[in-house]
């Protein structure tokens, strides 16, 4: 008896957070993702974590290649996740949405940076470089998320 309640109460919140396992958006805010119709069911995928995780992939097989200097790495690093930053502040303080291709793209730019921060960190640690640029955007997006939510 115990087992089926508890097997239901699962199958009830997958279904229910099943939604948010491709888009963390809810769905007044699903113009930040692309939608897919499948079999009578819509499936929402934030653009601009799709852009990171192809990113992500892009970085990987651009440092196995090993094609760039180390410069070329960390200017990625230090400038590449700019363009997302700008992109979300754009939406975030303004009344311009801008387009989904956009996202993808700037997602594309921050997952490349990710990959490249990732190894370069476990290869070179301790690197604080990367440290140090990590903690500039996470203060920076701190600061931002407290103007959009109006804490000074």
């Amino acid at each position: 008896m115990g087992f089926r309640n508890t097997f239901k109460e699962l199958k009830r919140g997958i279904k229910e957070t099943s939604k948010y396992m491709l888009s963390h958006h809810k769905k007044e805010d699903y113009y930040k993702c692309y939608l897919l119709n499948l079999k009578h069911n819509q499936i929402a995928i934030c653009s601009r974590c799709l852009g990171i995780y192809l990113g992500i992939a892009i970085g990987i097989i651009l440092f196995s290649l090993q094609i760039f200097n180390k410069n070329l790495y960390y200017f990625s690093i230090a400038f590449f996740p700019i363009f997302a930053l700008i992109d979300w502040a754009i939406s975030a303080f303004t009344k311009h949405k801008n387009k989904n291709i956009f996202r993808t793209l700037s997602g594309i730019f921050l997952g490349v940076a990710y990959a490249f921060a990732i190894i370069l960190f476990f290869k070179t640690f301790p690197n604080y470089f990367i440290i140090v640029i990590g903690f500039f955007y996470i203060l920076i997006t701190f600061l931002l998320i407290r103007k959009q939510r109006g804490l000074h």
